[in-house]
């Protein structure tokens, strides 16, 4: 008699060694995906940071909301992209003791629940000391956000 086919055992043994490496690779994919979303998050705020210069340039003031940086019918989807994983937002109410300055913030969407918070751009128009870049904040504020 030719039986042909899988054993239960078999195919248990398989279930699990599947099993097995989507838990070890599912978690490390998920962390892919939110270190894209911070690094996107970042463009765009640098880019609107650029924006942000050059209308203080013109007005003498920053803008006051990201809708503000826009003109001629552009939109912030086509500066930053159509799918994006955050909402981005001018914070006006941020005191600098040097003078004016801006504070961008990219805030994560619920639909996308890591844990972490929302990303800040702080820029205040001064040169950098001691070589110091822009400063770029992780808030851990609530349980979505970005790692």
């Amino acid at each position: 008699m030719n039986n042909a086919g899988f054993t239960l055992i078999e195919t248990m043994i398989t279930v699990a060694i599947i099993g097995i490496l989507a838990a070890i690779a599912l978690p490390s994919y998920q962390r892919y995906l939110t270190r894209g979303a911070v690094v996107d998050g970042q463009a765009c705020l640098v880019t609107l940071q650029q924006r942000a210069e050059r209308f203080y340039t013109r007005r003498d003031r920053y803008p006051t909301t990201v809708g503000e940086l826009f003109g001629g019918g552009e939109q912030l989807s086509q500066v930053c992209g159509e799918r994006r994983d955050y909402e981005v937002r001018v914070n006006s109410s941020v005191a600098c003791p040097a003078g004016p300055c801006l504070e961008l913030e990219a805030t994560p969407l619920t639909r996308r629940a890591e844990p972490g918070g929302s990303l800040y751009l702080r820029y205040d128009g001064r040169l950098p000391q001691a070589r110091r870049l822009d400063r770029w904040i992780i808030k851990n504020e609530s349980r979505v956000g970005w790692s």
